[in-house]
């Protein structure tokens, strides 16, 4: 988080009742007003050079090579995902959800840690969670569901994660589908932002609702991510 960012937390939690149910729009608008305005600052270098905002294809190859989605007619043939770049900002998505696109439950059982301090129970600290591969480790522990197979590098996305893609995911899905990937769903998706030790957050695809759920029992779909390390 920048300390930009910082500062607008400090004010939303000064102003906002967070124990309060927050709509769908003031959701969105909190995810906003966290991330507007926010200085182009490269956070990961490729070649010596951060990518210019937009969509890319992603090689699994040694370099881990990009290609501009709108400038490449054929994606390449060891696409491994689509990366989103905007500002800081940066993730690559898979070009397919867990489970062959079916629901899942997130969990085997809830955690019986009760580590708290994993924990988010506001909306307003849900959308600026960029924890996801931290996030993932602690639901490994406690146990994924045997339907969540994730490669090296790969994890779950956090809520503020999900809405990164949410915002930008007509052109991510253009992206997908011309690389012969799974679009992303007008659907439900898990994140890796726990609300509780039973619950997780979810996210709507569709209208960016958010929603927490048993993890145990509820069954959504699930559209792993990584890093952009170069």
């Amino acid at each position: 988080m920048t300390e930009n960012q910082k500062l607008k937390m400090e004010l939303l939690k000064e102003f906002a009742i967070s124990d309060e149910p927050k709509s769908i729009e003031v959701c969105r608008e909190m995810y906003k007003f966290m991330v507007e305005d926010e200085a182009p600052t490269p956070s990961v270098p490729t070649n010596g050079k951060h990518p210019k905002d937009g969509v890319y294809y992603i090689c699994d190859d040694e370099k881990k090579t990009i290609a501009p989605y709108k400038a490449t007619l054929t994606p390449p043939e060891d696409a491994m995902g689509v990366l989103l770049v905007q500002g800081e900002r940066s993730i690559i998505i898979a070009l397919r959800d867990c489970n062959d696109g079916e629901e899942t439950t997130l969990t085997k059982q809830k955690d019986p840690s009760n580590l708290k301090g994993n924990y988010i129970d506001t909306c307003i600290d849900a959308v600026s969670d960029w924890n996801g591969q931290k996030n993932t480790e602690h639901l490994k522990a406690v146990g994924l569901s045997d339907n969540i197979s994730l490669s090296d590098g790969w994890y779950i996305p956090s809520i503020g994660e999900m809405l990164f893609i949410f915002t930008h995911r007509k052109e991510v899905n253009a992206a997908l589908e011309k690389a012969g990937g799974q679009p992303i769903a007008d659907d439900w998706y898990w994140t890796s932002t726990e609300y509780s030790a039973t619950n997780a957050w979810t996210l709507n695809l569709n209208n960016g609702g958010m929603n927490t759920i048993t993890k145990a029992t509820g069954t959504y779909r699930v559209r792993p991510v990584s890093a952009f390390i170069s």
